[in-house]
C-alpha cells in the first residue's frame, strides 16, 4: 500500500502536476489522520469495554454483599427487638416456683445477657476504597449510598460499643459475682464429653430451688441491675430502629444495583 501511494506521488511530480500533487498530499495526510483517529477510537472503545466489565464485576459483588447483609440485618432487627422485650420482662418478672419456670427465667436472662454484635458485609466496599477504584462505579447514587452505608456501620458499631460498657458496668459486674451462673448446664461433664449439655430435671432438689429463688430475689431488688435492664431495653430498641432504617437503605441499594447491571 505504501509503494502504491509513493508511485502516485512520483508520477504527479514527473509530470509537473504540482497542484494535483499538493491536493493528493493533503488527501493522503487527511486519510492518515482519519486512520489514526479511528485507531484511537477503537482503542477507547476497548478501554471503555474493559472498564465496564470491571464495573459490572464490582456491582455484582456489591449486590451479593448487600443481599447477605440485608438477611443479617433483618435477623438483627428481630434479635435486638427480642432482647429489648426480654429486658423489659425481667424488670417485672414474677418469682419462679418450679424447675420449668426457672428454666424459662434463665432463658430470658440469657437472651438479655449474652452479647451479640452486627458484622457488616462490606468486603467489596473496602476493596474499592483500598484500591482507589471507587470511581469505577459510574452511578453517582450508588457511590453516595455506599458511603452512607459505611457511615451507618460506624454509627451502629459506636452504639454497640456504648451499650457494651453499660452492660459491663450495670449488668455483668453487678450480677456474676453474686449469682450461681449456669445452674442448668453440665459444666462438670464438659471435660469428658467436649460439649455443654443441659442437666436433667432430676438433679434439682429443694435446696437448689431455694438457692435459685434467693438469686432471683437478690437480682430483683438490686437497683444497679434494674437500671442496667432499663438501659439494655432502651439501647437494644434504639439499635433495632437503626437497623430498620438501614434495611430501607439496603433495599434501595439492591434495586439500584439491579438497574445498573
Amino acid at each position: 500500500m505504501i509503494k502504491f501511494f509513493r508511485k502516485i506521488r512520483q508520477n504527479l511530480l514527473t509530470k509537473n502536476k504540482f497542484s494535483k500533487y499538493l491536493l493528493y498530499a493533503i488527501g493522503e495526510i487527511a486519510l492518515i489522520m482519519i486512520g489514526i483517529l479511528m485507531a484511537l477510537q477503537v482503542n477507547n472503545w476497548n478501554e471503555l469495554r474493559k472498564l465496564r466489565a470491571q464495573e459490572v464485576k464490582y456491582i455484582k459483588s456489591i449486590k451479593s454483599d448487600l443481599t447477605d447483609e440485608l438477611k443479617d440485618n433483618n435477623e438483627m432487627i428481630a434479635y435486638r427487638s427480642a432482647k429489648a422485650k426480654a429486658a423489659s420482662r425481667l424488670l417485672t418478672y414474677t418469682r419462679p416456683e418450679t424447675v420449668e419456670e426457672f428454666r424459662t427465667y434463665a432463658d430470658t436472662v440469657g437472651l438479655v445477657y449474652i452479647w451479640g454484635s452486627f458484622t457488616p458485609k462490606d468486603n467489596t466496599y473496602k476493596e474499592l476504597i483500598s484500591s482507589g477504584n471507587l470511581n469505577l462505579i459510574s452511578d453517582d447514587s450508588l457511590r453516595y449510598y455506599l458511603l452512607e452505608l459505611d457511615k451507618m456501620h460506624v454509627g451502629i458499631a459506636n452504639l454497640e460499643h456504648h451499650m457494651r460498657r453499660e452492660y459491663e458496668q450495670y449488668l455483668y459486674d453487678a450480677t456474676w459475682p453474686n449469682t450461681n451462673f449456669g445452674l442448668f448446664a453440665d459444666f462438670e461433664g464438659l471435660a469428658n464429653t467436649g460439649s455443654l449439655e443441659s442437666k436433667e430435671d432430676t438433679w434439682v432438689t429443694d435446696p437448689d430451688l431455694a438457692a435459685m429463688a434467693s438469686d432471683f430475689e437478690w437480682t430483683q431488688n438490686n437497683l444497679t441491675i434494674k437500671n442496667g435492664l432499663k438501659l439494655a431495653a432502651m439501647n437494644n430498641l434504639v439499635l433495632a430502629e437503626n437497623h430498620t432504617i438501614m434495611r430501607k437503605l439496603l433495599e434501595k441499594m439492591i434495586a439500584i444495583s439491579n438497574r445498573d447491571l
